[in-house]
């Protein structure tokens, strides 16, 4: 049986987080650079240094966890274990359909989108969303050790 107040904390938490996401989703194209080519930005930059790039454009690589609040991790072991304060929330996705997107699920990819910072609750931990999403690639290595950027709509077989 679960402890109460950790599904109530859990609770709590995604109730938090979806009103965020509706808060940083409602920015409107005056009040960001969404006109202007995405810059190419580290993760880690993104996650250390998230004022830098509140409100702008950026392209990111990480690994991509689909699901009902989408997550970019940028080792994939922070992915499989789950550590949350090692990403960034990437939430509504412009160019395809979420269950179109599954199939990048837990593989590298890159995507572009705006970047929105909220900070949360009196710790002052700061959320990072990836907002108003137009790519989503996967990261695909060659044999001979080049790589290709492929649309994971492409890997999308209609079922």
């Amino acid at each position: 049986m679960r402890d109460k107040s950790f599904f109530n904390r859990s609770t709590q938490m995604l109730i938090i987080s979806v009103f965020l996401v509706f808060v940083a989703s409602s920015c409107s194209k005056s009040d960001t650079e969404s006109d202007k080519e995405a810059d190419q930005v580290s993760i880690y930059k993104l996650l250390l240094y998230p004022e830098r790039y509140h409100k702008k454009r950026v392209k990111t690589i990480g690994f991509y966890e689909y699901g009902i609040i989408s997550s970019l991790y940028p080792y994939e072991d922070d992915m499989v274990n789950r550590f949350l304060f090692r990403s960034m929330v990437v939430y509504n996705v412009k160019r395809a359909q979420s269950y179109e997107l599954a199939v990048c699920d837990g593989n590298y990819v890159e995507l572009e989108g705006l970047i929105v910072t909220v900070e949360t609750g009196t710790s002052g931990r700061v959320v990072v969303y990836l907002v108003d999403v137009t790519e989503v690639n996967m990261v695909v290595r060659e044999g001979d050790g080049s790589v290709d950027l492929i649309p994971c709509i492409l890997f999308y077989d209609g079922t």
